[in-house]
C-alpha cells in the first residue's frame, strides 16, 4: 500500500547534509519482552502502540519524554467472536484520542465487518456492525481495506467481492470520522461482462469535500486498462468514469492515487512502451494525470519518458545496463505531495523466488522521480540497496500403502527468526529535502554511492542508514546519526509520523527492545 506524505516547500539557509540535522534517539528497554507491532500514536504526555506477546496483545503506553515503557494492557475480543474474528485493522484518531478496532467475521455467506472502541487501558467496548456484505461463498468472500483521510481523524473502509452468477464485482464502502458517525457509505457493482476477465479495485482514496476515488483495473489479452471511478456523495453517489488510456504506442503498468492540497485528485506511476517480438517489458517513463472532480474536469494528464541522461543521473556508473528501461520490479510505495504543486513519486523494487528449500526475499534500489506542477520530469534518482533475507524450508515426503495409495506429507519449517521485518524503508520530506533510511551493509557507509551496493544478507549486522537527497537530487549516504551498530536493528515498516518534525520508530536486537524518535531538525 502507498504512503502520501505533503511538503510544506520552505527555503532556508542550512546545511542539510549535516548530520545533526536528522538523528535517531533511542528510549529504555521495555521490559515486558513484547513486540511492537504498530506505533498508534502520540497523546500530550504518551505514545500508544500496539503489541504482542505470543497470542495476545496489548495496547502500551510510553512516557514522550523518556520513551519508556510506563503500562501495557492486555485486551482481548468479547467472547462470541474471539475464535472466528479475524483482526483488519486497529486505528489511533488523533483529535479524540480514541483506538477503533476492525475486525471481520464470516457466516453464512455473509462477510461482515465490526468495529470496537478500545480505551487506552485496553477496554474493548461493544462490537457495532458497520458493514454486512453477501457474497457467494467463503472462497469468494472477498476482501477488506482501509484508506486514513488526510488528518487521520476520518476512515474509509471498503470490501470489494467477485459475483461470478453476475459477472460484476461488488463495491461496499463506508467513511466513519473520529466520532465513529458514518460520513459516507457506498454500494456499486463493477460489470465484468465485457472484460471477460477478473476485474480488480484494490486502490481508494477520498478528500474534504466528499467525493470517493476508486482505482479499478481491467486486465485485457495483452495489457491491462485502468480506469478511475470518482463517486459524489452530496449528488447521491453520482459517478463520473475517467479512462487513463496513454495513445497507441505506450500502456501503463502501475498507477496509486491520492488528494492533493487543493483537493484534486491524483493519479500518477510508470508506463512502458508497447512490446515488440522478443522484447522485455520495461519501465520507459512515468505517468501523471490531475483531476478536479467539481468541475469534473482533466487538469492535465501527461507522460514522460526516462532519457540516457535521466537513467546517468540515476544509476551512474551502472547506467548502461538501464539503456532500454526499467525493470518491472519496482512496487509503488510513497506519493509526495507539495504544496506548490510538485509531484515525487517512489516506488522500491521487490523480488520474491521461493524452491522446495528457501524462500529469499529481496529488497532492492528505491526509484524516486520528481515532477514539476505540470508533471515535467526535473529529476530521477535510484538509492542503490541490496537487502536480501533468505528463510531454509524443510520438507518431508512420504509414501505409504500396497494398495496404491500414496500419501504426502509436505510441511515448511522456518529455521530462524522471520527477519524479513528488518527489509524496506520509511521515508520523511521536510523543506524540498527527501530522507530514506533503512538497516544496510555497514561497508556501504565508505562506498560511493552511485556504485554496485555490497549486499546486506547478515540482517544481525546491518546498521540504520541515512540517505538524503536535496532539492537539486544530490544525494549523501550515511550512519544515521545516534544508530549504533551494536545496538538496534530497525524494523523501518514499524513507524509513525506524527508531525513534520517527528517519527516514532521500533527496533530490537535479540531480546533487546525499544522505541525511538527520528527528528528532522
Amino acid at each position: 500500500m502507498k504512503n502520501v506524505l505533503f511538503l510544506l516547500m520552505t527555503f532556508f539557509v542550512t546545511n542539510l547534509f549535516a548530520q545533526d540535522n536528522v538523528k535517531i534517539e533511542w528510549g529504555e528497554a521495555n521490559k515486558n519482552q513484547s513486540f511492537t507491532n504498530r506505533i498508534l500514536g502520540e497523546t500530550d504526555d504518551e505514545v500508544v502502540t500496539l503489541a504482542s506477546k505470543g497470542k495476545d496483545f496489548y495496547i502500551e503506553i510510553y512516557d514522550k519524554q523518556k520513551l519508556s515503557l510506563k503500562n501495557s494492557y492486555e485486551f482481548s475480543l468479547p467472547e462470541e467472536h474471539e475464535k472466528k474474528t479475524e483482526i483488519e485493522k486497529i486505528h489511533f484518531f488523533p483529535k479524540s484520542g480514541k483506538i477503533l478496532l476492525f475486525t471481520s467475521l464470516y457466516v453464512k455467506k455473509k462477510n461482515n465487518i465490526y468495529y470496537y472502541e478500545v480505551s487506552l487501558k485496553g477496554k474493548v467496548g461493544k462490537s457495532n456492525l458497520l458493514l454486512e456484505i453477501d457474497v457467494e461463498n467463503k472462497r469468494r468472500s472477498g476482501d477488506f481495506g482501509f484508506e486514513v483521510g488526510l488528518d487521520e481523524n476520518t476512515i474509509l473502509v471498503y470490501h470489494t467481492s467477485t459475483l461470478k452468477k453476475e459477472k460484476a464485482k461488488q463495491i461496499r464502502v463506508k467513511v466513519i470520522d473520529d466520532s465513529f458517525e458514518v460520513v459516507a457509505d457506498l454500494e456499486d457493482k463493477i460489470p465484468m461482462k465485457e472484460a471477460k476477465r477478473e476485474v480488480f479495485v484494490d486502490n481508494f482514496t477520498f478528500d474534504q469535500n466528499g467525493y470517493i476515488h476508486m482505482l479499478v483495473a481491467k486486465p485485457t489479452n495483452t495489457y491491462t486498462d485502468f480506469f478511475i471511478y470518482t463517486y459524489d456523495s452530496k449528488d447521491g453517489y453520482s459517478k463520473d468514469m475517467q479512462s487513463i488510456i496513454l495513445d497507441k504506442d505506450h500502456v501503463i503498468i502501475s498507477l496509486a492515487l491520492a488528494v492533493n492540497q487543493q483537493q484534486n485528485l491524483v493519479a500518477v506511476g510508470y508506463y512502458m512502451n508497447k512490446m515488440k517480438a522478443f522484447t522485455m517489458p520495461r519501465i520507459q517513463g512515468v505517468f501523471s494525470y490531475i483531476y478536479n472532480p467539481e468541475e469534473q474536469k482533466e487538469v492535465y494528464k501527461k507522460f514522460i519518458a526516462y532519457t540516457d541522461e535521466d537513467y546517468q543521473s540515476a544509476y551512474g556508473k551502472e547506467a548502461k545496463k538501464y539503456k532500454k528501461g526499467i525493470p518491472l520490479t519496482h512496487f509503488i510505495m510513497d506519493i509526495v505531495l507539495a504544496d506548490n504543486g510538485e509531484i515525487v513519486l517512489v516506488s522500491e523494487s521487490r523480488l520474491f523466488a521461493q524452491t522446495n528449500v528457501m524462500d529469499q526475499y529481496k529488497y532492492q534500489d528505491i526509484l524516486v522521480t520528481r515532477m514539476s506542477k505540470d508533471g515535467t520530469l526535473i529529476w530521477l534518482k535510484s538509492i542503490p540497496k541490496r537487502q536480501v533475507f533468505t528463510r531454509p524450508k524443510l520438507t518431508l515426503g512420504g509414501t505409504t500403502g500396497a494398495g496404491g495409495i500414496s500419501i504426502t506429507l509436505s510441511f515448511s519449517i522456518a529455521l530462524m527468526k522471520d527477519k524479513s521485518i528488518y527489509l524496506s524503508y520509511l521515508m520523511a520530506a521536510k523543506n524540498g529535502t527527501y530522507y530514506f533510511i533503512y538497516n544496510d551493509n555497514p561497508k556501504n557507509i565508505i562506498t560511493p554511492i552511485d556504485e554496485k551496493p555490497k549486499v546486506m544478507a547478515n540482517l544481525d549486522r546491518g546498521v540504520p542508514t541515512l540517505v538524503t537527497i536535496k532539492q537539486d537530487g544530490t544525494m549523501k549516504r550515511e550512519v544515521l546519526y545516534g544508530a549504533k551498530n551494536d545496538e538496534l536493528i530497525l524494523r523501518p515498516r514499524i513507524n509513525k509520523k506524527v508531525d513534520e518534525n517527528t517519527i516514532y520508530v521500533y527496533g530490537n536486537r535479540k531480546k533487546l527492545d525499544k522505541i525511538g524518535r527520528v527528528e528532522l531538525e
